[in-house]
């Protein structure tokens, strides 16, 4: 392998790092937007009154099961968990990418060293 092939190879595996490290930052931060739709929709939840001024969910099985209910018909709520899986399969799919570049790269790197005699 010619030496400008093994610096493109070095070249790809920190693109591929980089990459990662941002498709992560941003996974990150659409749970940080889904754990806050969780909380404002349970806030919400906890809040309601019935027309007894009692509490409309009185128990939390009847709020977690409202909780589900409500979550299922908010848009961005489901946009968010496609982002994520979205998200998690590209990740999974560059970490694959990228370990199969190293292990290419050691491949000639030992290669180099000892030949192919």
């Amino acid at each position: 392998m010619k030496k400008e092939e093994i610096e493109k190879l070095v070249e790809d595996i920190k693109a591929g790092e980089l990459e990662i490290l941002n498709k992560v930052t941003l996974l990150s931060k659409t749970n940080e937007e889904i754990d806050q739709i969780n909380t404002a929709v349970m806030a919400q939840i906890t809040s309601e009154i019935n027309k007894d001024g009692k509490p409309a969910f009185s128990n939390q099985l009847k709020r977690d099961a409202e909780f589900q209910d409500r979550v299922r018909k908010e848009k961005i709520y489901i946009e968010k968990q496609k982002d994520i899986k979205d998200k998690e399969y590209e990740i999974a799919v560059l970490r694959i990418e990228l370990q199969n570049a190293k292990y290419l790269f050691r491949e000639f790197e030992i290669l180099s060293r000892y030949g192919t005699d």
